[in-house]
């Protein structure tokens, strides 16, 4: 992987369990980790559901490998959102992530 082709910096974050002022359980997005990553687009599709038509496009994310990530994350990148379907360790190195997102707009 180049370095040249990380040029997009984004939050990882995982989810955490608290509770409100009532004592009621809430589910929250907390910082995991900030780095630099690729965005590929791969595959986009339009759909209806009951709140209307919804856009869905698939993403190859690319990054330096670190360890912890899994699928119950998500990545921010400036007012997008992916969730994470896959995380593949690339040959099994510990040197590149490939992560399978899909981001519904």
């Amino acid at each position: 992987m180049r370095a040249g082709s990380l040029d997009k910096k984004v939050i990882i974050e995982k989810q955490s369990e608290g509770s409100d002022d009532f004592g009621e359980v809430t589910n929250t997005w907390e910082s995991y980790a900030s780095t630099y990553v690729s965005i590929l687009p791969l595959r986009g599709r339009e759909y209806f559901s009951s709140k209307g038509v919804k856009s869905e496009v698939s993403h190859k994310i690319e990054l330096r490998y670190m360890d912890g990530i899994d699928s119950s994350m998500r990545i921010v990148y400036g007012a997008r959102v992916f969730e994470i379907e896959s995380v593949i360790n690339i040959r099994e190195k510990n040197k590149t992530l490939e992560i399978m997102a899909t981001e519904v707009v």
